[in-house]
């Protein structure tokens, strides 16, 4: 019997250091807030009207809006910690972050602005209705549209722009990452500093810049000009007006259809052009050597220049490189 008490006891005293100890635990680290198998920590959905207007703002998570066909807003917030997804509830949230969430009947702002331990991030997974213009912004992370009608504004200081299926003005800039846009209709204006710039499918307008990256547009139609401080240049099937530089990189052009000048200029590499033949053109070339057929030509040209009217004249066409070799052909 004396031999049964003093077990019992040991076990009790077990029993109330692991509690303890895990009271403890609760209050010093995370582990109230386990990791979650879900993409998500908590979901929170907002009644909106539309069109509607959605602001949000986060420090270091991604945030990735698309359409549904229903009268609210879902967000789906994503916190971690260390990479990973913590399973929590808004009320927890608000221990660990400043959150201030804005709504009218056609207006949700969401921001968190501040987050009290290292190594965390909210980001979010959205879903709006179609017709809603967006102004989104993270100090970290990545941002995604699709599917969404309206103006859209997003910035980000490191990550990555994809944006697709869009209708309305868009105006994208961040600071090191990568741009992608894809079927849009509407005037386009990106800024990347450090990475490189993919456009396919647009319309009216599209205006792209990069410090440091490579441009690849295809399939636009409209009026185009990009920059880029060190990269290459690929233009395919465009139809339009053309604008293209590059201080250290070559330049590629396939035109379908020219409805407005074409300027291409590099300082040191190539460039190669194929536009529609029978044109009537201004044509301004010049190179360490220029490659081109001149018919029903007036002007001067020599291996490094070329100036004058081809087929009575028309659109201006300007090639001109400082160290490479200008080639344009006709299809």
């Amino acid at each position: 019997m004396h031999i049964m008490k003093t077990l019992s006891t040991f076990l009790l005293c077990t029993s109330l250091l692991l509690q303890s100890s895990c009271m403890v635990r609760t209050c010093t680290d995370n582990s109230s807030y386990p990791s979650s198998d879900k993409e998500y920590s908590f979901i929170e959905t907002y009644g909106v009207s539309s069109p509607a207007h959605l602001t949000m703002n986060t420090a270091g998570g991604n945030i990735s809006t698309s359409s549904w066909d229903n009268d609210s807003v879902q967000v789906a917030f994503v916190v971690r910690k260390n990479g990973k997804v913590l399973n929590l509830s808004m009320e927890e949230l608000k221990n660990l972050a400043d959150i201030d969430i804005q709504q009218t009947d056609s207006t949700l702002s969401v921001s968190v602005t501040h987050m009290k331990q290292n190594h965390m991030s909210v980001g979010f997974l959205v879903k709006t209705p179609s017709k809603t213009s967006v102004n989104l912004q993270t100090s970290g992370g990545n941002i995604a549209i699709d599917g969404i009608v309206g103006k859209q504004q997003v910035r980000t200081s490191g990550g990555n722009l994809e944006l697709a299926n869009l209708t309305g003005p868009v105006e994208g800039i961040t600071s090191g990452g990568n741009i992608s846009l894809n079927h849009i209709e509407g005037n386009v204006n990106v800024t990347t500093s450090g990475g490189n710039i993919h456009a396919s499918e647009l319309q009216p307008e599209l205006v792209a810049q990069t410090s440091g990256g490579n441009i690849h547009i295809e399939k636009v139609t409209g009026t185009i000009d990009v920059s880029t401080s060190g990269g290459n240049i690929k233009l395919d099937e465009l139809a339009g007006s053309v604008k293209a530089s590059t201080s250290g990189g070559s330049v590629s052009a396939d035109i379908n259809e020219l409805a407005g000048p074409l300027e291409l200029e590099t300082s040191g590499g190539n460039i190669n052009v194929s536009i529609p033949s029978k044109l009537g053109l201004n044509l301004d070339l010049s190179g360490s050597y220029v490659h081109t057929e001149l018919r029903n030509f007036t002007g001067t040209s020599d291996k490094q220049h070329v100036s004058g009217k081809m087929n009575g004249g028309g659109m201006t066409v300007r090639l001109h490189t400082s160290g490479g070799v200008v080639n344009l052909e006709y299809n």
